[in-house]
């Protein structure tokens, strides 16, 4: 990770300084010591500052302007959305603003971001464009809401969502990741293909949702 900040850091550095961030010497403290060092270690460029939103507070001019405020004091460049989601409700979640999918095969829940307003048509003109990061989004690959009874659907999930993201509304949205870690023998994703968190199945179906992209992006 250190060697990676390095290389990242668009500003030169020694082989020397390579090293030391690498494989910092540091001494063994004593029981209950301290250790305070001023030893610079690898910087993080800003390009590759990120946030990720889990249904922040759009509702209101002063949650919004708290949110963009504090991003653009930290320096965050990009952000990771899912329509308000983060992490596995990713893979639940309706962009189209509908209730989210539960783990259970044809039930729905409630939207979660009914009443923070967290949605696409909020955050990209409230947040992500104000502050000028680049957005990814991530699609729902583990299930099909309102339905809820299968795997995403390439068109609902990937084609739909790319021709009003980025044709209707002119979003701009150039990154998309597919699923929320749902190619690593499964767990905590919810996934309602045949093979659930099974590579190989990820791997083709992805392909899918990558050709709507190229499509309609």
């Amino acid at each position: 990770m250190t060697l990676a900040k390095v290389l990242l850091a668009n500003r030169a550095w020694s082989a020397a300084q390579v090293a030391a961030d690498y494989k910092p010497a540091f001494i063994l403290p004593p029981m209950g010591g301290v250790f305070v060092t001023k030893q610079p270690l690898g910087l993080i460029h800003r390009d590759v500052l990120g946030y990720a939103d889990c249904n922040e507070d759009l509702s209101s001019g002063s949650s919004v302007r708290a949110l963009t405020s504090g991003l653009s004091s930290s320096g965050v460049a990009a952000i990771r959305y899912a329509n308000g989601q983060g992490g596995i409700g990713a893979d639940l979640e309706d962009w189209r603003g509908g209730g989210s999918c539960t783990a259970h095969r044809g039930v729905t829940a409630p939207s979660a971001n009914a009443s923070t307003q967290n949605n696409l048509d909020n955050f990209v003109p409230k947040v992500s464009h104000p502050l000028q990061a680049s957005l990814g989004f991530t699609v729902n690959y583990g299930t099909n809401p309102p339905d809820c009874n299968s795997g995403g659907d390439p068109v609902l999930n990937g084609a739909d969502l790319v021709a009003y993201a980025n044709v209707q509304k002119h979003f701009g949205i150039k990154y998309w990741e597919i699923g929320n870690e749902l190619y690593n023998g499964g767990g905590s994703e919810t996934d309602f293909h045949p093979k659930p968190g099974d590579g190989a199945s990820y791997g083709r179906l992805r392909e899918g949702l990558l050709r709507c992209n190229e499509k309609e992006g």
